[in-house]
C-alpha cells in the first residue's frame, strides 16, 4: 500500500510551499533505511485549472505512538527500549549521511510503532524539508570542506541560518533559535521517551534552566533507560551524547561485570548485601561494630617514604588474605548465633546518615545520577595541627640549613636537607589543602566527572566512563604527629584520584559509602 501527498497549486499562498515540497521529495530519494518508508515517485497532475504535486510513499506499518498513548497504550519499560533503540539506530543512518539529514521534528506523533511485530517507523520529513535543512548542510559542507577540514556542520558544530522547526515541548533548546546539531534530533528522542514512560507531554513536566526534571516524578526501574533519557534530555547540546550510534551503544552495551565475590560482587564490595550474607547464605542484620576503618592504623614512617604515593590503612585488603594480611573483621548477628564475616572498611559500601553538621551536599536524582559537592573546609583542629606540624618542621630545617652553610658546611650539607625540605613541603602542601580544598563529583549510569578546586582556581579535572570506574576508597595519605591525614581515593583505572581532604572521619565514610552504594546499584 502507498501513502499520495498532494499540493494543488491554487491551494498554495507562495512559491515557497512548492520548493519545500520539492527539497522532501529530494531528501526522501535519498534516504534508505527499513524504518523509513520507502520513496516511489514524485510527479505533478496539469488539468484545466489547476496543477498538483505529488509525492508517493509506501505507508508505514502501525499506528503513531501518540495515538497508541491517547487510547490507553500504557507500554512497558522493555518496550519503551526495544522503541529507544531502533529510533536510535535510525537516527543514527540519518546521522552517518553526507552531509548528515537532521530529521527535525521527531516526536510520538510522527513515530509509528507496529505493535504485533514491534517494528518502528520515524516519518513525517517536511520539518526536514521546510527549513531546508538538506540544503543548508550542504553549503556549510562545501565551506568546510573548502578549508580542508569538518563533517559538514561547520566549526561550531550547528547548521547557520536554518529556520526554527519543530513542536514545543519535543525540539532541542538550540531549534527554537534556529540552530541545528546532530544531537538536536537526540534531544527529540529524549522527549519522546520521555513521553512513552510517563504519559504526559514533557512541557508539562517541571523545568529548572531548561532542563526537564523528571526524576522523582517518573518512576523508571531501569538505571540505563532512566540515565540514557536524561542525559539525551540535557540542555546544552555538548552534554548529550554527540551521536546516535554513541547513546545506541550505552543503552546496548553489556554491564561491566565487577567481579564475582559476595552479594556485593567485585573486588571493592566483601561481605554480602543487606537482605543476603556472603555467598548468599541467611539474611544477616546489619549490627555492626562502630569501629571505623582508621580504628587499627599503626603507620610505619620509613614505609610511607619509601611508597611515594600514600599508603592504605595496613592489614586490610580486598580480599581475605590478599597481600599477606589477615584483613579486620567486623561481627553479625543472625538468628543462629553470632559469627565473623569479613569487611575491607576502607571501601565502606553501607550508606548511614548523613552526618550532624556536615557542609557535605549529596544529592541523587532518580537512580542514575549522583551529586557530592565537597567545599572548603577552612580552619578545623585538624588541618590546624597539620599548619602548625608544617611551620615547625619547614623552620627548623631552614634553622639547621642556614646554621650548616654558616659553620662552613656548603653545598654538600646543604643537599643533606633536601629530603627533609620535600617532606615539609608535603605536609605544607597537606594542610593548605585541608583547608582551602572543594571537590565535585558527577556520577550517571554512563560517565563521571570529579573536578578539585582551590581558592576558586581549578586545578584537576577528571572524567571518564562508569565502567572503568570502581568506587571509592579510604587512604592514608600522611601523618602529622604520628596522626594520620585520611583523604578519600576516586579508583579510577590506573590513575586513582585523590580527593576529600580535611573531612572528619564520619564524613569520609559518609562519602565512600554513598559512591559505593551508587556504583553498586548501578551495576544491579
Amino acid at each position: 500500500m502507498v501513502a499520495v501527498k498532494v499540493l494543488a497549486l491554487r491551494e498554495m499562498r507562495s512559491w515557497k510551499s512548492l520548493e519545500l515540497f520539492e527539497r522532501e521529495a529530494k531528501t526522501l530519494r535519498a534516504l534508505s533505511h527499513p524504518a523509513i518508508p520507502d520513496y516511489i515517485d514524485y510527479f505533478q497532475i496539469e488539468t484545466s485549472g489547476d496543477v498538483k504535486y505529488c509525492l508517493v510513499q509506501r505507508i508505514a506499518p502501525g499506528d503513531t505512538l501518540q495515538s497508541l498513548v491517547d487510547d490507553g497504550w500504557r507500554p512497558t519499560e522493555a518496550e519503551v527500549e526495544s522503541v529507544a533503540v531502533q529510533l536510535l539506530e535510525v537516527l543514527g543512518y540519518l546521522g552517518s549521511l553526507r552531509p548528515p539529514v537532521a530529521h527535525r521534528d521527531v516526536k510520538p506523533g510522527n513515530v509509528l510503532l507496529e505493535r504485533l511485530s514491534g517494528r518502528v517507523s520515524l516519518v513525517d520529513f517536511g520539518a526536514t524539508a521546510d527549513a531546508g535543512v538538506t540544503a543548508a548542510m550542504a553549503e556549510d559542507a562545501a565551506a568546510v570542506r573548502a578549508a580542508g577540514s569538518g563533517d559538514g556542520f561547520g566549526s561550531s558544530g550547528f547548521v547557520a541560518g536554518s529556520t526554527m522547526v519543530g513542536t514545543f515541548g519535543y525540539c532541542a533548546p538550540e531549534q527554537m533559535l534556529g540552530l541545528v546539531t546532530p544531537a538536536s534530533d537526540l534531544y527529540s528522542a529524549g522527549a519522546t521517551l520521555l513521553f512513552l514512560l510517563s504519559g504526559r507531554a514533557p512541557a508539562t513536566m517541571p523545568q529548572s534552566r531548561l532542563k526537564i526534571n523528571f526524576r522523582g516524578i517518573v518512576t523508571i526501574e531501569n538505571a540505563r533507560l532512566e540515565a540514557l533519557v536524561g542525559r539525551l534530555l540535557e540542555p546544552a547540546a555538548e552534554d548529550r551524547f554527540q551521536t546516535a550510534a554513541e547513546a545506541f551503544r550505552a543503552l546496548t552495551a553489556p554491564v561491566a561485570p565487577r567481579g564475582g565475590g559476595g552479594a556485593m560482587g567485585g573486588r571493592n564490595f566483601r561481605g554480602g548485601g543487606d537482605e543476603k550474607g556472603e555467598g548468599g547464605g541467611e539474611g544477616v542484620s546489619s549490627s555492626i561494630s562502630e569501629r571505623r576503618p582508621w580504628d587499627d592504623v599503626d603507620l610505619d614512617l620509613a614505609g610511607l617514604a619509601g611508597d611515594g604515593g600514600g599508603v592504605t590503612v595496613p592489614g586490610i585488603f580486598p580480599y581475605p588474605g590478599a597481600g599477606g594480611g589477615d584483613g579486620i573483621q567486623q561481627q553479625r548477628s543472625d538468628s543462629g548465633g553470632s559469627r565473623a564475616v569479613e569487611e575491607d572498611r576502607t571501601r565502606p559500601w553501607r550508606r548511614i546518615r548523613q552526618p550532624a553538621g556536615t557542609r557535605v551536599v549529596v544529592e541523587r536524582e532518580g537512580k542514575t545520577k549522583l551529586l557530592i559537592v565537597i567545599p572548603p573546609q577552612g580552619v578545623t583542629m585538624a588541618s590546624a595541627g597539620t599548619g602548625a606540624f608544617a611551620l615547625a618542621w619547614n623552620g627548623f630545617i631552614a634553622f639547621w640549613t642556614a646554621s650548616a652553610l654558616a659553620a662552613g658546611g656548603g653545598l654538600v650539607m646543604a643537599a643533606f636537607t633536601i629530603p627533609f625540605w620535600l617532606a615539609g613541603s608535603s605536609v605544607a602542601k597537606t594542610a593548605f589543602e585541608q583547608v582551602f580544598e572543594a571537590s565535585r563529583l558527577e556520577v550517571d549510569a554512563f560517565q563521571f566527572s570529579q573536578t578539585t578546586t582551590a581558592t576558586g582556581l581549578v586545578s584537576k579535572t577528571t572524567a571518564g566512563e562508569v565502567d572503568d570506574l570502581q568506587g571509592v576508597r579510604l587512604v592514608v595519605e600522611s601523618t602529622s604527629n604520628d596522626e594520620p591525614n585520611v583523604c578519600l581515593e576516586l579508583e579510577y583505572g590506573a590513575t586513582p584520584v585523590r580527593f576529600g581532604r580535611g573531612l572528619t572521619p564520619i564524613e569520609l565514610e559518609f562519602v565512600a559509602a554513598e559512591v559505593n552504594a551508587f556504583i553498586h546499584e548501578l551495576s544491579t
